[in-house]
């Protein structure tokens, strides 16, 4: 019966890992969104620099009756819409970005960051970045994940 307890609690724990995983995974994918929305911005901010320099002369074309300044107002309220979905996603993803913050190990912090939300490394480089075997990466991965696991869903 102690078998079968080991092999449970090892089947959960992978569970809560993965779980962890597909997090992370999420906030990756959020914070690369932010950063297409402050690339957006920028485009909109040098698009209504650019109207509104003398350089710009939007006159009249051919089916197109917008004044300049209905341009500028146009572009204002996209800029404004994406800084409230910035907002909203850093709303949302302010747990996350605690729970991580609050790791102390600053090698679990490097798995974490780098291996599991970048994904710039491997286990392997990493082991050898700290001079540790990759079992022993591989460990600190898994118990790190599972304090996540207790910091975002408990």
């Amino acid at each position: 019966m102690e078998k079968n307890k080991k092999d449970l609690i090892k089947k959960r724990d992978r569970a809560r890992c993965n779980t962890v995983k597909t997090i992370l995974e999420a906030y990756r994918i959020s914070l690369n969104l932010i950063d297409e929305y402050k690339k957006e911005i920028k485009e909109k901010q040098d698009k209504i620099s650019y109207l509104r320099s003398s350089l710009s002369s939007l006159s009249e074309v051919k089916g197109s009756s917008m004044a300049k300044d209905d341009v500028i107002i146009r572009e204002l309220d996209k800029i404004s819409e994406l800084e409230s979905e910035i907002q909203a996603i850093k709303a949302e993803t302010d747990q996350v970005k605690k729970a991580i913050s609050s790791i102390d190990d600053p090698i679990a912090k490097a798995i974490v960051i780098r291996i599991w939300i970048n994904k710039t490394d491997s286990m392997r480089s990493l082991a050898s970045y700290f001079n540790l075997s990759s079992t022993m990466i591989w460990r600190k991965s898994d118990i790190v994940l599972l304090r996540l696991y207790k910091k975002l869903l408990f």
